[in-house]
C-alpha cells in the first residue's frame, strides 16, 4: 500500500484538450479494428496473453518490483521480434483484410430505413455444381486435387506463381488438369470471379504442429493458405479418395456432396453492407465487449505513452499580470503614465508536457521598465519563467504604447452605498466615516472623468458600533467603474462606524378627511403596506403602538378616473421626531373609491355679476347677456339650489386699460358646491368725461 501511495503521488495525469480526445478516439478505433479482426484467430490468444503481461508489468511498476521490471523491459524487443516472425502470416492476413475493406465498411453509412445492398455473385450455381462434380469424380479415381477459391482478399501473389488459364469453370477441364502425368496436375488451381484463373500454383505449407500426421503435403498446403489469406480450399485425397474442405485454417474431412455444396453456397455471394435501422443503437451495442476492451486499452496506451514519452509541446499561458518598474523616471517630471487596456500579457511556451501542464500565470513574471521608454513612448515587455528549462516562444503584445499625461488631483466627497441587512431586530441609525472626502491623484484625463466616489459597505449582520474598512470605488459619468490602479488615494483605507437602534413592527392606520370642495363622496379606502418597521430609542418605541396618519383628500372634477383615486405618500414625512423607518424611502399607496356628485347647469344674466374693485374711468360690459354655469354638489343641495343663490363677481383690479379681456368669474356662496366654466369675455371702455358730454 505504501508503494501504491507513493506511485499515486508521483503519477502524472496529463490534462485533456480537444486534440487529446481526438487522439484517444483514433487509438481506440484502431485498437477496436485490430481486436475485431484478430478475434477467433491464433493471434487472438496471443493478444490476450500480451494484455495479461501488460497488467503484470503495471503491477510490478506500481509495487516497485525492480527485478521483474528489468526482465520485462529487457524482453520487450525480443518478444516483439519473435511475434513478428512467428505470426508473419497472421500479420500479412490482417493487413490484407484491412486493405481489402472499403471506406463504407469502416464507417457504415446508416440510413433511416433498414435495407440490404444487392449481393453480387462470387460463385454461380453452375460453378458450384461443376466443382462438386469434379471433386467427387476425382475422389472415385483417387486422383489428388487442390482447388483454392478466392474470397475477399485477392490471391494475385499466388496466381502469379502458376500458369494463367482464365477459363470457365467446368468439370471436364478440372478433371483434365488434375489427371496424372499431365503438365498442369501438380500444384493448386485458383478460382477467381467464377472462373479458373490459373493452375500449378504454389501454396505455403502450414506450420501448425496440431495437424494430424495422416495428412499429406496437399492437405498441409490447403491449411497453410487459409491461415495466410481468407479463402476456401477444396481437396480430394490421392490416397483415400475422400473429399475435404478447409477454411480459416480448419479442415473438415470426409464430406459428402450435400455438405460440400453447403460450404460453397456460404461463399456464393460477396458480402453486402447491411444498413441499420437504428445507427446509434447499432454503434453502441454491436461488439459491445470488444469496444469496451478497446476503450480501456486505448486509454491505457495513451496515458502510458504520454507519461513515458512526455513529448515536447507548446501552450499559451494567458493573463500574466504586468509589473511596472522605474516609474519614478516619469513621476519625477510631474507626469503620470497609463498602459491603457493592456494590464496583462499572454505568452506561448514550449517544454515537456509534464512541465507545461503544471504551469500557470503565477509561474511567470512580466515586467515593464519605464526607464527604457522610447521616444515614441513604447516599451518592451520582458517575461521570465521560474522554471529555467521552459522556453518562451512568443509574447503577445510584446511592445506596449504608454500614454503620458500631466498629474492632477481633486477632492471628492464620499457617498455611502450599503448592501445587506444588519442583525435581526436592528436598523441603521447612523454611519460615520473616518474621512468624508478623499483626494485622488492621477492622469488629468482620468481625473476629469470622475463623477462620484462611493463607500461600498456590506452591513449584513453588522453589530452596533462595529467598524468597517473599505477601499473607495470610483465611478465615471457613465456609471462605469474606474480602475483604482490608475489612481492614487491620499488614504489607502477608510473606516466606517455603524450605529444601530432597535426596531419595532407596528400597524399602519391611514384615515381620510374629505375636503368640503370635493367633487364626490368617498365610499372606501385601501392602502399598502398595513405594517411598518420603525426604529428609534427604546423610550419612544415603547410609546408608539401604531403609526396613524390622517390625510385630507380633495376629489377634483378634473380627475380622469371618476370612481377611483390613487395617492402615493412618503411615510417618513408623517413620523414624529426621534422615530424613523428602517426603510427610509418606504412609501404608502392609497386607493380611494368614491361616487361622483351630480352636476346641473344654471343660466345666469351677466347683469347679475358684480364688478369688484372697478376703476372709475372705465366702463365694464360683458360680450354676452347670459353665461352657463355648471354646478357640482350633493343631490339634495343641488335640488334646492336657485339662481339667486349663486353670487357671481369679477375682480377688476387686475384689468388695466381699455380693451377686450378674458375674465374669470368667482362665486361666493355658503353652499358646498363646485362650479366650472366660469370664464367669459369683457369689454373695457373709457368713462365719458365732462368735456365729452
Amino acid at each position: 500500500m505504501e508503494q501504491l501511495r507513493e506511485f499515486l503521488k508521483i503519477l502524472y495525469i496529463p490534462s485533456f484538450g480537444l486534440n487529446d480526445i481526438a487522439e484517444i478516439l483514433i487509438i481506440v478505433f484502431i485498437l477496436y479494428k485490430v481486436i475485431s479482426t484478430l478475434k477467433n484467430t491464433r493471434a487472438w490468444i496471443i493478444l490476450k496473453g500480451i494484455i495479461m503481461l501488460c497488467v503484470f508489468y503495471a503491477i510490478a511498476y506500481i509495487c516497485s518490483f525492480n527485478i521483474i521490471k528489468m526482465i520485462f523491459q529487457g524482453s520487450i524487443a525480443i518478444i516483439a521480434i519473435t511475434l513478428i516472425v512467428v505470426f508473419q502470416q497472421d500479420i500479412k492476413k490482417f493487413l490484407e483484410q484491412i486493405g481489402n475493406k472499403s471506406i463504407k465498411q469502416y464507417f457504415i453509412d446508416w440510413k433511416k430505413k433498414s435495407k440490404k445492398q444487392e449481393k453480387p455473385e462470387r460463385l454461380s450455381d453452375k460453378t458450384i455444381d461443376e466443382l462438386t462434380k469434379t471433386l467427387f469424380a476425382l475422389g472415385e479415381t483417387k486422383t489428388g486435387s487442390l482447388i483454392v477459391i478466392e474470397k475477399d482478399i485477392p490471391l494475385n501473389d499466388i496466381i502469379a506463381t502458376g500458369i494463367n488459364v482464365d477459363a470457365e469453370v467446368s468439370s471436364a477441364l478440372l478433371i483434365n488438369i488434375f489427371e496424372k502425368n499431365t503438365p498442369l496436375h501438380d500444384g493448386a488451381v485458383i478460382i477467381k470471379n467464377n472462373r479458373i484463373a490459373s493452375a500449378t500454383c504454389y501454396l505455403p505449407l502450414s506450420n501448425n504442429p496440431d495437424i494430424s500426421k495422416s495428412l499429406g503435403t496437399r492437405h498441409r498446403a490447403g491449411i497453410g493458405v487459409t491461415e495466410a489469406v481468407d479463402c476456401l480450399v477444396l481437396i480430394s485425397s490421392e490416397e483415400t479418395g475422400k473429399v475435404s474442405f478447409v477454411e480459416d485454417g480448419k479442415i473438415t474431412r470426409n464430406v459428402n456432396q450435400e455438405k460440400l455444396k453447403t460450404a460453397l453456397k456460404k461463399i456464393k455471394y460477396y458480402p453486402a453492407v447491411e444498413l441499420s435501422l437504428n445507427p446509434k443503437k447499432h454503434l453502441l451495442n454491436h461488439n459491445f465487449k470488444l469496444k469496451m476492451l478497446a476503450m480501456i486499452l486505448g486509454l491505457f496506451a495513451w496515458f502510458a505513452g504520454t507519461s513515458a514519452l512526455d513529448p515536447i509541446i507548446t501552450n499559451t499561458i494567458e493573463d500574466i499580470p504586468i509589473t511596472v518598474i522605474n516609474d519614478s523616471v516619469i513621476l519625477d517630471t510631474n507626469k503620470t503614465y497609463d498602459l491603457g487596456e493592456v494590464q496583462t500579457v499572454d505568452v506561448t511556451v514550449e517544454d515537456k508536457r509534464s512541465i507545461i501542464d503544471k504551469l500557470d500565470k503565477n509561474d511567470f513574471t512580466a515586467v515593464i521598465d519605464l526607464s527604457k521608454l522610447s521616444y515614441v513612448n513604447a516599451v518592451e515587455v520582458n517575461v521570465s519563467v521560474n522554471n529555467q528549462t521552459t522556453e518562451i516562444k512568443n509574447i503577445k503584445d510584446k511592445v506596449i504604447n504608454v500614454s503620458l499625461d500631466d498629474i492632477a488631483y481633486t477632492d471628492f466627497p464620499i457617498e455611502i452605498q450599503t448592501s445587506g441587512e444588519p442583525q435581526e431586530g436592528y436598523a441603521i441609525k447612523q454611519i460615520d466615516l473616518s474621512e468624508t472626502s478623499v483626494t485622488i491623484t492621477g492622469s488629468e484625463n482620468v481625473i476629469k472623468k470622475i463623477n462620484k466616489v462611493v463607500a461600498p459597505l456590506n452591513i449584513q449582520n453588522v453589530r452596533d458600533g462595529q467598524e468597517l474598512q473599505f477601499t473607495p470605488i470610483v465611478y465615471d459619468k457613465n456609471g462605469d467603474t474606474i480602475d483604482n490602479k490608475k489612481l492614487i488615494f491620499n488614504i489607502d483605507k477608510i473606516s466606517a462606524y455603524i450605529y444601530l437602534e432597535k426596531t419595532k413592527k407596528i400597524p399602519l392606520n391611514i384615515s381620510i378627511v374629505d375636503d368640503k370642495n370635493s367633487a364626490g363622496q368617498i365610499k372606501d379606502i385601501t392602502y399598502e403596506p398595513t405594517e411598518v418597521v420603525i426604529a428609534g430609542n427604546m423610550e419612544k418605541l415603547d410609546a408608539m403602538d401604531s403609526f396613524d396618519i390622517t390625510l385630507p383628500v380633495k376629489i377634483d372634477i378634473s380627475d380622469d378616473n371618476n370612481t377611483k383615486l390613487t395617492k402615493v405618500i412618503p411615510l417618513r414625512d408623517y413620523l414624529p421626531d426621534g422615530i424613523y423607518l428602517k426603510d427610509e424611502n418606504q412609501k404608502a399607496t392609497i386607493t380611494i373609491t368614491y361616487e361622483p356628485f351630480p352636476s346641473k347647469t344654471f343660466t345666469i344674466n351677466t347683469s347679475q355679476i358684480e364688478i369688484k374693485n372697478p376703476h372709475s374711468e372705465h366702463i365694464y360690459t360683458f360680450l354676452t347677456d347670459t353665461i352657463n354655469v355648471s354646478v357640482i354638489a350633493q343631490k339634495d343641495i343641488l335640488n334646492n339650489l336657485k339662481n339667486e343663490d349663486l353670487k357671481l363677481e369679477v375682480n377688476a383690479s387686475d384689468i388695466i386699460g381699455v380693451g377686450t379681456y378674458d375674465v374669470t368669474i368667482n362665486i361666493s356662496s355658503n353652499k358646498n358646491i363646485i362650479v366650472s366654466n366660469l370664464k367669459t369675455q369683457m369689454i373695457v371702455t373709457p368713462q365719458a368725461t365732462e368735456e365729452g358730454r
